[in-house]
Parts: structure tokens; sequence; C-alpha cells
């Protein structure tokens, strides 16, 4: 059945499409441009659309898709709540909108500030009916303000929020390895997702290179380690989930400083920088399930101290005359380890050394095939008079292995090693 249509209807309907088609994007093209939004009205727009307190020194609108932003910087004054993006560019896309930055700097805590920020708004706040997205060609994290003060540098860095808030990611691509033998690209993807009201965190990675100062912005694991120590070949498969972290990585620890790790925290004293393969981390609660690896450090100094502590703790043998100074030089520190909870082996290299001098005399030697309890390590930096302290309980509290127990009869350590020994926890206050 054909339909007629009257002449007033056609009319209508032409008027309607001229005005919907031309007309009106014509005026809005002409409003943008004969009165285009100022610079106190573009930072409004960023605070209300990302959430953050801005600095802004230009906006010039392009089109009403498409907006360039000059002196562009997220946060307050203090450097650690500032995120430099300088030149960037707003862009209304299908995907939604996407801010495009060429090189931002700042700190670790003031990227993570804006990424906070950035879910709350569209999670909460309902600000967004597309999602957001924040991309970096190069992100510079800043570990102070001054000019010495370490960097890294990330390339391709990618911030994804939904319109619901319910998935977050942050991709990035470091720089290419330049080293003999390292080629290809870095890959590591950050993940949030809420399932339930429970907020879940994923980290994946592979062939990753990163400080660790880094590192320990994320990871509470780490913080025992010297910052200026690099995760060179990492991978990474971790999950937080309410705070803790579980999952596994594995990757070379290159320039370990062993005074920073051990010195400073216990009364042992140990130095030489090391690397330190991690062949396996396994990590349940936030605490360590499984640790196994080798370590070299080609150089050093030991303390008597800790001679005599891993020959009593751990039935090295200490040969004889070393461990009569107060310190001792060693020219090879070479051993592997396996940390499970409720085992401990160190082994030395072919010969069974763990250090030998600079004429390469053995001075550690490791049992073949034997293994501890894995509280041993404890009493490795607490043997033989010293108190469980608050730093020496802090091995216990990011090792998966029993707790510690208190003696009520004496608040100092136990002695009577040979006979504790597969007598249960001997390590006791």
């Amino acid at each position: 059945m054909e339909v007629v249509i009257s002449d007033n209807a056609r009319r209508y309907f032409c008027r309607f499409g001229f005005v919907m088609l031309c007309a009106l994007p014509t005026l809005l093209c002409l409003n943008s441009i004969l009165f285009p939004p100022s610079q106190a009205d573009w930072s409004t727009r960023i605070q209300q659309g990302f959430g953050v307190i801005n600095q802004l020194q230009g906006a010039q609108t392009l089109s009403p898709r498409r907006t360039d932003f000059q002196g562009l910087i997220f946060g307050g004054d203090r450097f650690e709540s500032r995120l430099e993006l300088g030149d960037a560019s707003l862009q209304s896309l299908n995907e939604g909108r996407v801010l495009y930055v060429e090189n931002a700097r700042g700190s670790v805590t003031a990227f993570w500030t804006v990424v906070d920020r950035l879910i709350e708004t569209v999670t909460w706040a309902g600000k967004s009916d597309r999602p957001l997205q924040l991309q970096f060609r190069t992100l510079t994290f800043l570990e102070t303000e001054h000019a010495e003060a370490r960097t890294c540098l990330l390339r391709d860095v990618k911030v994804v929020v939904d319109q619901k808030g319910r998935f977050f990611s942050v991709a990035f691509r470091p720089e290419e390895k330049t080293g003999a033998g390292e080629t290809g690209r870095q890959f590591a993807v950050i993940e949030r997702t809420i399932k339930a009201e429970q907020e879940d965190w994923y980290f994946d990675a592979v062939g990753f290179s990163i400080p660790v100062w880094v590192m320990q912005q994320m990871i509470p694991v780490v913080q025992g380690l010297n910052p200026d120590a690099n995760f060179v070949d990492a991978t990474a498969s971790l999950v937080r989930s309410q705070a803790d972290w579980s999952g596994e990585f594995s990757g070379q620890l290159r320039d370990a400083d062993l005074q920073y790790i051990v010195g400073q925290r216990f009364d042992r004293m140990i130095d030489g920088r090391a690397m330190i393969n991690l062949k396996n981390v396994r990590l349940k609660h936030s605490r360590v399930e499984l640790l196994d690896g080798d370590l070299h450090s080609p150089a050093g100094m030991i303390s008597s101290t800790l001679l005599h502590a891993s020959h009593h703790a751990m039935g090295m043998q200490l040969v004889e005359p070393y461990g009569q100074q107060a310190f001792e030089a060693y020219a090879d520190l070479r051993l592997g380890f396996q940390l499970k909870a409720d085992k401990l082996s160190i082994y030395g290299m072919e010969s069974g050394a763990v250090l030998n001098d600079s004429r390469g005399n053995q001075m550690l030697v490791a049992q073949h095939g034997a293994n501890w309890p894995s509280s041993a390590i404890i009493d490795l930096v607490a043997w033989p008079w010293q108190q469980v302290n608050a730093n020496t309980a802090a091995v216990a509290k990011y090792l998966v292995m029993p707790a510690l127990q208190d003696d009520t009869n004496s608040g100092m350590r136990r002695t009577g090693r040979a006979k504790a020994i597969g007598g249960g926890n001997f390590f006791n206050r």
C-alpha cells in the first residue's frame, strides 16, 4: 500500500533535517570559534571530568571534538602530588574521551593519586557516561624534584576506566633493551576489577625491567631492598585482594646492596653488590611461601658474628683461621637457596663453598643436602644473644612460617642449638 505524504508534512521534514544536519552544526562550530571556553572554564571542566585539581597555562579549541592544552599540571604545589603533563590533547572519540600526553613527569605517588581520583570520579561521582582514557607517549617517574634524582622512563602508558568504573588497566612498555643479548619489548598490565563489592588488582607482566624504588610503591614485600637496585627480565602474575598480594614472580635483582638488606636491620655486617637470580617467588597474602634462587657477590666484607651464626644456626663449616677477626674480606660469595613454609636449604658452589677468599681458599662451606626449618633464617640474623626485636620479627612478617613463640622465663634467645634441632619452633625470646 503506497503511503502518501502531504506537502505540509514534506516541508516540515525538510526544514527539520536542514536545522539538525546543517544549521545546528554550523551554529555550534561558530559558537566554539567565536566564544571558546576560557582557561578557567577548561580548568573547571578538567576537574569535574577527571576529579583532579589542575593548573593550566593555556587552551586552544581546534574543533568540538578536540582541545589542545599547554602547561597542564595535575595535582597541588608539592612535588609528591604533582604530575606535569605539559602539552596535552583532549579528544572525544567513539570509544570515549581520551587525553593524549606527549611527555609527562612526576612522582609515582602523584601518578597513582591521579588514577585513584579518576576511578573515584567515574565510579562514585558518575561524571562520565563513556570510558575515560589517559595515554602517555612517555611517562618519567622521578624519585624527587632534584636534578640528580633517580628516574624511570616508561613508554606507551595507557590508563582506561569504563563508564561504570568496574574495570581499570595500566599498560606500559618501557624503553627497548640495549644490552648484549637483551632485545625485545617489555610489557606489563595492571588491572582493577570490582566483584561483589570486593576490589581486586591484577599485575601481569612479561620481560619487564623496573627500578626497585618504583616497585616499592606497589608491593610492600620489596621494601627491604635498597632503592637503587633493579629488577631485570622479570615476569609476574600477581593479584592484590584486600591489600594483600598473592601470586608468583621471577627475574634478576641487580645491584642488591647486602649491607642495606642485612646490616642496617640486624646486628650483622656484610657488604657487597650482589646479583640475585630469583627463579621463583611465590606470595600468599603478602608473605613469601616459596623463595628459590641463587646469589653471587664478587667481593666484600663479612663480620665474624655472621660467620659464626652461619656455623651454629645453619651447620655450615667455618674453615680456620677465619672468624678470629671482627671482619673478614671475601672475594667470592656464591650460594643457592630455597625457602619454603617448613624448610630452608642453602648450598654452595660445586665444592660446597659459600665463601672464598681472594686466593681461592674456602672460608665457609655448606653441608651438602642439608635442610633446616624455615625459621632458621631468623636464628641466622639473631644468634646467639640478640633478642628477637622488631626488625628481626619483621623477617617473620614476610615469611609463611611457624609463629615465634614467647619464652616467659627469659627475654634472651636460647643457644642450645644442637638439642633444639627437629624439636619444632626453637626460636624463642
